[in-house]
């Protein structure tokens, strides 16, 4: 009687949080996947699937109300819609910015000491960029990549003015340590110089190893549309040089504090900065594109990223994924107003 009690209690918790879930979907997506709260709810594993059919539900009953009220006004919501996306977009840069200082905190540094660091990021990340536009011969193509991802992988770097002939794509036949599908991996060095007054009056990055993206077994074993977003996922890391700053962090953390760099790769807000980084290679790209959004959107249903991105990941595709249904159906309202005369109107 009392395992029974406490198993419908446990049931009943579960409901009240997918009810939660709905709710926040229907009324406020934007809002409620910023939530450190809403978080909280469907990061657990075990609420994933159902926290997925529930945001499908609650923003499908959503899409049809707006529709019909947002067609009086297309031009108004078009906008509405852009804005929003551009905040989207303000909101996860400005979650990297303050993780920085999240770190610096959690180690112990000085204020000078972030705002130098900040200034050594900000000009090695320049530096990263810049170097996009040299020739690197030693980067190679697996001829084994299908023409289709390699073309997905071209056209996404040269978005971040990245030529993919200085991109090393290659197929490995063992499968990846950490258990990933797909990385992207490569060597460099950076220098930088702090003048007496704290100032950074030289920083450059450097690699004489292209950039690599790895293809691992499991990544062959999904269907061509998880694929495709995968290809999407890591060019954005390329595009970003995450793998760039977050070296330069751990690394300019354990210049200032003698801790081992690899320590402080492992320490919560380290980690919680990797998963900002996560959410930036899926979300950014689909804030952009909204073939990229549908990909993604689809490839977060089949599963979470674990210990990285669960349901609140992909209440935010499933917000701009739909955000950009709305705006290419305004789009078409205006190029096809509806007849007020038509019977049927």
């Amino acid at each position: 009687m009392i395992y029974q009690r406490l198993k419908m209690k446990k049931l009943s918790k579960k409901c009240f949080q997918i009810a939660l879930i709905a709710l926040f979907t229907f009324t406020m997506p934007s809002y409620g996947s910023e939530q450190p709260w809403y978080n909280s709810i469907i990061s657990e594993k075990r609420l994933y699937n159902m926290s997925v059919a529930a945001t499908n539900f609650a923003m499908g009953i959503r899409t049809i109300i707006n529709k019909s009220i947002m067609a009086t006004n297309p031009d108004k919501f078009i906008k509405m819609y852009k804005n929003r996306l551009a905040q989207i977009e303000k909101n996860i840069r400005t979650d990297e910015q303050n993780q920085f200082y999240e770190i610096a905190k959690e180690h112990g540094l000085r204020d000078m000491d972030v705002k130098t660091g900040l200034e050594i990021i900000n000009k090695i990340n320049l530096s990263y960029r810049e170097s996009h536009n040299k020739l690197n011969p030693n980067a190679v193509h697996d001829k084994n990549i299908s023409p289709e991802l390699f073309s997905i992988l071209q056209k996404k770097l040269a978005e971040g003015n990245i030529d993919i002939k200085n991109v090393s794509v290659t197929n490995s036949d063992i499968p990846s340590p950490d258990g990933f599908d797909a990385e992207n991996r490569h060597s460099y060095k950076y220098t930088y110089a702090i003048a007496q007054d704290g100032s950074i009056p030289f920083a450059a990055y450097s690699n004489e190893e292209p950039i690599n993206i790895i293809f691992y077994p499991k990544f062959h074993l999904h269907n061509k549309s998880i694929q495709q977003g995968s290809c999407i996922h890591e060019a954005t890391h390329v595009i970003e040089g995450h793998n760039v700053t977050q070296g330069i962090v751990a690394t300019l953390i354990g210049g200032v504090t003698q801790k081992n760099p690899s320590d402080v790769k492992e320490s919560k807000s380290f980690q919680k900065l990797v998963q900002i980084h996560e959410r930036q290679a899926e979300v950014l790209p689909s804030l952009k594109d909204r073939e990229a959004a549908s990909l993604m959107r689809e490839d977060r249903f089949t599963g979470y990223y674990p210990n990285m991105l669960y349901g609140e990941h992909y209440l935010q595709l499933s917000d701009i994924d739909e955000t950009h249904k709305m705006i290419a159906y305004l789009e078409d309202i205006k190029k096809y107003p509806p007849n007020p005369y038509h019977p049927y109107y």
